[in-house]
């Protein structure tokens, strides 16, 4: 059993799909055979290949028996995915762990596992406006502050520039009157 990663590495808040190669082999027959990986922590499981049961953050394929070809020793191979989505935001250097086992039901197990590393970058913006301006000696100020929040991505997403932007806006009263 092999499995590969990709991308490596990701995006904070983008897609990661892990691929798991499987061999069966050997000269008897073999019962029972299940491939389970779990959902790593600090993703969102989105879809696997079909068929899979999800059992808590747990996906499993249930493979079945497999009996011995009469001219060799290999009886089955295959290709599974899982896609998760990476949490965002998430810190820059974060490690995604994740490990993968095929098992039968004598109890034969063969296990893999990958680390996948997070990039992410954030921008923070703010703006301040005042109005009415000028405002007169003595007056009242409506201040309306504005905050932003650009994170960087991989690839054409949202604004077709690679960016997802978030702002939150705040205003508050200034009610002290102004000195002349």
């Amino acid at each position: 059993m092999t499995k590969s990663a990709w991308p490596s590495p990701v995006q904070a808040g983008d897609l990661l799909t892990y691929t798991i190669a499987y061999t069966v082999t050997g000269d008897e027959p073999v019962y029972g055979v299940t491939v389970s990986d779990t959902v790593p922590v600090n993703t969102t499981f989105v879809t696997a290949t079909l068929p899979h049961i999800l059992i808590g953050d747990t996906v499993v394929w249930p493979l079945g028996d497999f009996l011995p070809p009469a001219s060799g020793i290999t009886q089955a191979t295959g290709i599974l995915t899982l896609v998760v989505q990476v949490d965002s935001p998430l810190v820059s250097g974060t490690v995604i762990y994740n490990a993968v086992a095929i098992t039968d039901t004598s109890g034969l197990t063969d296990t893999d596992d990958i680390t996948t590393p997070v990039q992410s970058s954030h921008t923070l913006s703010v703006t301040k406006s005042a109005s009415p301006s000028p405002v007169q000696a003595g007056g009242v100020a409506d201040l309306h502050h504005r905050l932003g929040h650009l994170r960087q991505r991989a690839g054409l997403r949202g604004d077709g520039l690679g960016h997802s932007a978030a702002e939150h806006d705040f205003c508050f009263l200034h009610r002290r009157p102004l000195l002349r």
